[in-house]
């Protein structure tokens, strides 16, 4: 075999080797964010199950007795907050925040592809910003020993309230480094990794030989 020729093969081996690897890793990806979308969304229905439930149980005491549950209205306020970062997780890893909505849809291709990768990894950059800065802030609140209501004996301390923030930032800036991640990958072999593992032969031959 000539030298040329074994460059060749061993540069066409290579290359297979990485797109297929590319692929697996995009496989893993979609699937850690679809058991996070999971998480997400049933979270959602919880928070939202128990702020109907609050909500129902204070205007019924209220119109029948009087009375109502003196931490109801600050427990419900609270739940809307983790309801929005749920919310706004689930919208990441759908892809329908409006940041850069109109100048990636502008483009077509690769160009597309890779403008989705800087404004998901930009995203990410500015999102774990402000998760580092929250977590300061809950670490603060947690030290001065804040509470945030009581309920009989048991006093809930502030910072149950104020873990949503690092929480909620953290898991937007992961779904935005998947989107980010998904989209590179796109854009360096466009189309192919739309398949499974074995989408290569299903498409008529390795990637190379297209």
């Amino acid at each position: 075999m000539r030298p040329s020729r074994m460059i060749d093969t061993v540069m066409t081996a290579v290359k297979d080797a990485a797109l297929v690897s590319l692929l697996f890793s995009t496989i893993a990806l979609k699937r850690v964010e679809a058991a996070l979308s999971a998480m997400e969304k049933a979270s959602l229905v919880v928070f939202l199950s128990a702020m109907v439930l609050m909500s129902f149980c204070q205007v019924a005491l209220r119109q029948l007795f009087g009375t109502g549950i003196l931490w109801g209205d600050t427990l419900s306020r609270h739940m809307v907050l983790w309801a929005g970062f749920f919310g706004a997780a689930l919208a990441a890893a759908e892809g329908k925040h409006f940041a850069w909505e109109t100048a990636v849809a502008a483009l077509k291709g690769r160009a597309q592809a890779w403008a989705k990768a800087l404004a998901g990894l930009s995203t990410a950059v500015i999102a774990a910003g402000l998760a580092r800065a929250s977590w300061l802030f809950f670490v603060d609140d947690k030290a001065a020993g804040n509470v945030l209501f009581t309920a009989g004996d048991l006093a809930v301390p502030s910072w149950a309230y104020s873990i949503v923030y690092p929480a909620g930032f953290a898991l937007l800036s992961l779904h935005f480094l998947i989107q980010a991640a998904l989209a590179g990958g796109d854009a360096v072999a466009p189309g192919w990794l739309q398949g499974s593992p074995d989408g290569a032969s299903r498409g008529g031959g390795s990637p190379s030989g297209r």
